[in-house]
C-alpha cells in the first residue's frame, strides 16, 4: 500500500478531531436541556413527565437508537473511502438506527400501570 501524502494524513487527524467535537457538542446540549428543565422550578420529575405519553421503554429505545447512530458514523469515519466498512456496514447500522430504533421509540405505547 502506498504511503498517503502528508495533507491526507493530516486530514485523517482533523476528521477524528471533528468527531470528538461533535460528541462534545451533543453532550453539552443534552446537559444544557436537563439543567434548563431542572431550573424551571419543578421539584419532582414525575410532574414534569406526567403529561407526556412516553414511558421508560420509549426513552431507552431512543437512547439505544442514538447510540447506534453515533456508532454508525464512527464506523463510517474510521473506514477507508471505498472499503466494505464504509460502503456496506456503516450505512446498514445507520439505517437500523434511523429507520427502526428511533421510529420504534416514538411509536411504541408504554404499558399503563393499573
Amino acid at each position: 500500500m502506498e504511503k498517503l501524502p502528508a495533507c491526507i494524513e493530516n486530514f485523517q487527524w482533523i476528521r477524528k478531531i471533528f468527531i470528538f467535537q461533535g460528541i462534545v457538542v451533543v453532550w453539552f446540549f443534552w446537559w444544557t436541556l436537563i439543567l434548563y428543565a431542572l431550573k424551571q422550578g419543578i421539584p419532582d420529575n414525575k410532574t414534569l413527565f406526567h403529561s407526556w405519553s412516553f414511558g421508560k421503554i420509549n426513552y431507552q429505545l431512543f437512547g439505544i437508537g442514538l447510540f447506534v447512530i453515533i456508532l454508525g458514523y464512527i464506523v463510517m469515519a474510521t473506514g477507508e473511502t471505498e472499503s466494505l466498512q464504509s460502503i456496506k456496514i456503516a450505512p446498514l447500522i445507520l439505517i437500523i438506527g434511523y429507520c427502526i430504533l428511533i421510529p420504534a421509540a416514538i411509536l411504541i405505547k408504554p404499558k399503563k400501570k393499573p
